[in-house]
């Protein structure tokens, strides 16, 4: 019986303090404390260009490649013709990393020479890259002519 009483009791002073609906819809309209929030993870945007570093890396390879080794191209009696020296190359690097439309500049094209320089470019992957166009690109390349050698003594 004391149990009755005692928990009749605690409801009613558990009813008596118990705030009214406006009073309790205005208390939970107040701020309490405020709940620091959590930053949301900075979102990386895509690459929209092509890797730079990684493309002037390949280039510079290509480009010093068909100094070393262009020069010495033959035409099809064996001859050496060149022509030799600086030379202007074009290509358009496309999305998938493949290079497209390499051309080399007058009095290289055509010759075995510009055709060996042309076929070095056309060889070389890049990065892929997001983006809605391609990549266009100028390489200045030297090509060396070789030493002459001598026949061999007898």
């Amino acid at each position: 019986m004391n149990r009755l009483l005692v928990s009749v009791g605690l409801l009613a002073v558990g009813c008596a303090e118990a705030p009214t609906a406006p009073a309790r819809i205005a208390a939970a309209a107040e701020p309490t404390a405020t709940i620091p929030s959590t930053p949301e993870p900075p979102t990386v945007a895509p690459k929209s260009r092509i890797d730079e570093e990684y493309t002037a890396m390949m280039l510079k390879r290509a480009a010093g490649f068909s100094k070393t080794q262009c020069g010495a191209a033959t035409n099809d009696a064996g001859e050496l013709k060149g022509p030799w020296g600086k030379a202007a190359v074009t290509l358009k690097v496309g999305r998938n990393g493949r290079p497209i439309d390499v051309s080399i500049a007058s009095p290289h094209a055509g010759t075995p020479t510009g055709n060996c320089v042309v076929r070095n470019f056309e060889a070389l992957v890049f990065l892929p890259y997001p983006g809605d166009h391609d990549e266009a690109r100028e390489v200045e390349v030297t090509i060396d002519k070789p030493a002459p050698t001598k026949p061999p003594a007898e």
